[in-house]
């Protein structure tokens, strides 16, 4: 008899609180329903196979103890401890990817098939030591993510729905609070047509906080002052407040941008805010902005109707939504 585990994890959709949340202070997220799946089982023989769908198959064999050229997988064999471990594998993040183009979209995917290929080793290989809490997962958020991101990206994989999240001082965890969506409204999403690589924008945020000390503490305050208030805003129903939140945090943004030198908020972005407001509603990037992809809230589905005609023929609108169910696992014998 073999066993085959299958994890599957979502990807996500910052609403609120982008750079902010490496500050500690509060992020709205969303687990969204594209999800990365994985298919596990032991390696028959001496090598272990890994195909990848990222978007098309490519093959990755190794032995034990080797490398098998995939970062993402070398690194939670190492964070786990099964470097020596060698396996079968197929990792399927096709549904974050443009069909298009074949560029990624931005909603998560790196941080939803670590989620699900984390649990999938676990239950191969650790099943007496299992550990499938958000803890332990935060736990290797260093080695996954050079230390330098938050983390809510994994949250939100993790947990799935919506999520208050918030990193403690000191490094020591994340405060995870779920939240209902307002009735009230509705959200709709763009893709910029290109891709961003979040790491290089956190490094220009990260830069820009060593050289101006606390120069920069006063824009930071304000956009806790906004991300906080529109936290408050969903925990309590109050749904055309949400709105006002997305419309000054993605201003904010924008000054964030031109204070680090980078676009933020690029003038795609920008000519977007200004057609969901003519609408009644608002639109910012979502994540580190540059590209990827943004979100419109409205309270109309008549505005919110036209503002999806308005988008240039070069972008696209997803077809997205929150997904309530966060990391699933099950152990199938064959």
């Amino acid at each position: 008899m073999k066993t085959r585990v299958v994890a599957s994890a979502p990807g996500k959709l910052v609403i609120l609180g982008e750079y902010l949340v490496l500050e500690g202070g509060p992020c709205l997220v969303a687990a969204v329903d594209r999800r990365a799946r994985v298919e596990l089982g032991r390696a028959v023989g001496d090598r272990g196979q890994i195909t990848t769908w990222m978007p098309v198959a490519e093959q990755h064999g190794f032995g034990s103890g080797q490398p098998s050229q995939l970062a993402l997988v070398d690194q939670l064999r190492q964070g786990l401890g099964l470097s020596d471990q060698i396996f079968d594998a197929e990792l399927d993040t096709r549904a974050f990817f443009d069909p298009d183009s074949g560029e990624k979209l931005g909603v998560g995917s790196s941080a939803a098939l670590s989620c699900a290929l984390w649990a999938a080793l676990q239950r191969l290989f650790q099943e007496g030591a299992l550990d499938l809490t958000y803890p332990s997962l935060d736990g290797l958020r260093g080695v996954l993510q050079g230390g330098s991101g938050s983390g809510v990206d994994l949250a939100a994989s993790f947990a799935g729905g919506l999520q208050r999240f918030e990193r403690l001082a000191g490094e020591h965890g994340a405060r995870l609070v779920p939240l209902t969506w307002p009735a009230e409204v509705i959200f709709t999403v763009v893709y910029s047509g290109h891709g961003t690589v979040t790491a290089d924008f956190v490094g220009e945020y990260q830069a820009w906080r060593r050289a101006t000390g606390t120069a920069g503490d006063a824009l930071l305050e304000r956009m806790k002052t906004v991300a906080t208030a529109g936290c408050e805003a969903v925990a309590t129903g109050r749904g055309t407040d949400l709105i006002g939140a997305l419309e000054q945090y993605g201003g904010l943004m924008a000054k964030l941008g031109e204070a680090m030198g980078q676009a933020v908020v690029t003038p795609t972005h920008g000519r977007l805010a200004e057609v969901a407001r003519d609408l009644g509603g608002a639109y910012k990037p979502s994540g580190a902005g540059g590209g990827d992809v943004g979100i419109a809230g409205f309270t109309d589905r008549q505005a919110l109707l036209a503002f999806e005609a308005a988008v240039d023929a070069h972008l696209s609108v997803l077809e997205l939504s929150i997904d309530p169910q966060g990391l699933t696992l099950e152990q199938q014998e064959t």
